[in-house]
């Protein structure tokens, strides 16, 4: 660690064992490995800072180098008014998944969102039963037993929302039910 006056202190909290660096370790075990000490109960462990004014933010940036790009990155942002935004993203060309608003609505495929969760998918009708694996819908729940009940929107009429419940394989249908216990 350098001092401002450039020179080494010894009282050095970075530790560099030729192949990884450790900040707080003197064993880092990664690349980076950022320690605490345990006395502290709520740590911030890193920060990224862009000093622009205005619309500005921050990507943490995930890739590899064969073929060189970018595979995913997560990017913090204020739109320079009021709006901070936590953002994820996937693909070359970083395509927005996913991103929680300043305040605290969720969207998936919405960069947008106006309710707590808000998701957007391609529309489209159900596969019929025994068509193959079922590839339309906005959303999906999934339970250990292979069943699951996808959720959509009508891409020509009668236009409309669908739940169709099935198996994995879409070969067989299941009911759906409201108020099995009465109610």
């Amino acid at each position: 660690k350098w001092t401002s006056g450039n020179t080494l202190s010894s009282t050095s909290m970075i530790y560099d064992n030729g192949t990884n660096v450790g900040i707080g370790t003197a064993a880092p075990g990664a690349l980076l490995d950022l320690e605490t000490p345990a006395t502290v109960s709520v740590v911030e462990g890193m920060r990224i800072v862009n000093p622009s004014a205005g619309n500005a933010g921050v990507f943490l940036s995930f890739r590899n180098n064969s073929p060189s790009f970018e595979q995913s990155a997560i990017a913090g942002y204020y739109d320079g008014v009021t709006a901070q935004t936590l953002s994820f993203f996937t693909g070359n060309g970083h395509t927005e998944r996913m991103r929680i608003t300043g305040a605290g609505n969720v969207g998936i495929g919405s960069i947008n969102p106006q309710l707590p969760l808000e998701v957007d998918g391609a529309p489209g009708y159900p596969i019929a039963t025994g068509g193959g694996a079922q590839t339309a819908g906005v959303a999906r729940i999934y339970s250990s037993q292979n069943i699951m009940l996808d959720f959509g929107t009508a891409n020509a009429g009668p236009w409309g929302f669908w739940m169709q419940a099935h198996n994995i394989a879409n070969s067989n249908n299941f009911p759906i039910l409201f108020n099995p216990n009465g109610g």
